[in-house]
């Protein structure tokens, strides 16, 4: 989880860098010493504590595949594949799976089409969507 270990000051701040992209939790048993090293010195019992690092919300990710089809057909076929939603975690969003939509940004080459194509993904519980476009 961390770049480096905690540290925690003499006046009890707790400092630490995370690695990117990582979640998860770690627990710790800390304890105060009174005069470390010297004659007399004296420890805290162990006290516990966690840290819980909550993942953020990641940009989603997919592959695709060319579909072909012959003129004046109508073409459906796997488009999309290896589709990750950058989901958070379930346990922080109440369960839910998040809702991913695609989006045609550009048409190269509009005029082989009689309509722009279509693009409809069903990412439903599977790793793979399936694209429809329409002549």
């Amino acid at each position: 989880l961390f770049l480096e270990v905690p540290e925690i000051s003499s006046d009890g701040t707790l400092s630490f860098q995370l690695n990117p992209k990582t979640s998860g939790e770690q627990e710790y048993a800390v304890l105060a010493i009174d005069r470390e090293g010297q004659a007399q010195s004296a420890d805290s019992q162990d006290r516990f504590f966690k840290v819980v690092v909550i993942p953020v919300n990641q940009p989603p990710v997919f592959s695709t595949t060319n579909v072909s089809g012959f003129e004046g057909s109508e073409v459906q076929g796997s488009f999309a594949t290896a589709i990750h939603t950058g989901n958070l975690c379930e346990e922080y969003t109440n369960g839910q799976l998040q809702k991913l939509s695609f989006k045609i940004v550009e048409v190269i080459h509009s005029n082989l089409f009689a309509t722009e194509p279509l693009l409809t993904i069903d990412t439903g519980t599977t790793e793979n969507g399936c694209a429809k476009t329409e002549t």
